[in-house]
């Protein structure tokens, strides 16, 4: 796809679908550039902000990504709207959990010589990867499905877009699955989750009459015929679940957890998030095409200097102080996904709560000071989406 096709099928297909899902929203969405992206197109939500589709280039695989993303976008708007959304839960609870699953493969490692330092992240990377792809998976299928049959004319794009996806992760599964040190149920759940995308691709490509063998890939994965099976009986879930209701992704979640054994690794929990929209960007279209406004535009106008803010601030500060670097992490990360659910960081309702801080209520601009004190204390450099630093001096002074 050349840089005019982009921009003409940017301007028939995603600017329509964009602009009435803000309408629909009530809420401002920004589609901008970004390089450097591990996906051709990435989601990024903050509390207060309006949500951003980054993309990586102008070409068609950055063109499926976007219609991807506001496809996401649309199935949360939906299931909060209903009621029926829900965040995913994967505390020190669960990861502990998952370590005690792994022990075998830790001990292994360490008589290898390997030095905790450099285990506990491989961990941690096996645990965010497997549950990441779990709940991805049958969302990204669902919001696949949604656009072929409201879009025919994105069908072959959607090809192109989902063989590009397949066959970044061939190479990633063969590796895990070569991988002595990985514990087998982490490489076969893997393989399993990249195998029902790889049986959808060709199953798309089947029923569109294109070439079959130029999209599939399932041989590639270099998996067990037993896994092939279990993939495509998790396909076959998802196909009869399709034309469910709002809020299905997190019914197929639970349904292949249970098949993948996985079910003791998170737990979910009704999305605190009001229904409603953070609201549109005064003096800014809907849809905001190129660079992201200002933060002084946005709606966190004014809550870098609320005495409250510093407060909040000052008490994640306190509380961290005894903690862990490691247990620090683990708490803002929790908070960080229920905060990329999006909430108005101006309600002072306390409704929302944390299994690893028990008997604590926050406040969504609690909640966001949190994180962001979490951040500065454990990785300053990760982006999000806040600009608390003149209140997060003041709250170093209070410490």
């Amino acid at each position: 796809m050349t840089e005019a096709e982009f921009d003409s099928s940017f301007e028939s297909l995603v600017l329509p679908f964009a602009n009435e899902l803000a309408r629909e929203a009530q809420q401002t969405i920004v589609i901008t550039h970004k390089e450097n992206l591990p996906l051709p197109a990435v989601l990024h939500t903050a509390a207060g902000r309006p949500p951003v589709i980054y993309h990586a280039a102008r070409d068609g695989a950055a063109l499926h990504g976007i219609v991807t993303q506001l496809g996401t976008f649309e199935r949360v708007l939906h299931a909060r709207r209903a009621g029926v959304q829900q965040i995913l839960r994967r505390d020190q609870r669960f990861y502990n959990r998952f370590q005690d699953s792994c022990s075998a493969k830790i001990s292994s490692m360490r008589q290898a010589g390997i030095p905790d330092a450099r285990i506990a992240p491989i961990v941690e990377g096996w645990f965010n990867g497997l549950v990441n792809n779990l709940l991805g998976t049958p969302l990204h299928l669902l919001v696949e499905f949604s656009l072929a049959r409201r879009f025919p004319e994105f069908e072959e794009l959607q090809l192109q877009g989902m063989d590009g996806l397949v066959r970044q992760s061939v190479p990633f599964v063969r590796a895990l699955l070569e991988d002595k040190n990985v514990p087998p149920f982490v490489s076969q759940a893997t393989a399993v989750l990249a195998l029902v995308m790889a049986l959808a691709l060709r199953d798309r490509a089947r029923e569109r009459g294109a070439d079959q063998k130029s999209f599939d890939h399932v041989a590639d994965f270099g998996a067990s015929r037993p896994r092939k099976a279990q993939a495509q009986e998790l396909l076959q879930d998802l196909r009869d679940r399709v034309e469910g209701p709002a809020g299905v992704e997190w019914e197929l979640v639970h349904s292949w957890a249970a098949t993948l054994r996985l079910e003791a690794f998170f737990e979910t929990a009704p999305d605190p998030a009001p229904p409603q929209g953070a609201g549109f960007i005064p003096g800014y279209p809907p849809v905001i095409v190129g660079e992201l406004p200002p933060q002084e535009d946005s709606l966190q106008d004014g809550q870098e200097d609320d005495a409250l803010l510093v407060e909040a601030l000052a008490s994640a500060l306190r509380y961290f102080k005894a903690l862990s670097q490691d247990q620090i992490k683990r708490i803002t990360l929790e908070m960080a996904e229920i905060g990329s659910a999006g909430f108005n960081p101006r309600d002072t309702s306390r409704r929302y709560t944390l299994p690893a801080i028990p008997g604590t209520e926050f406040t969504g601009q609690e909640l966001l000071a949190w994180t962001y004190a979490g951040f500065q204390l454990v990785n300053p450099e990760v982006e999000t989406g806040l600009d608390f630093s003149r209140a997060y001096e003041q709250a170093l002074t209070l410490v």
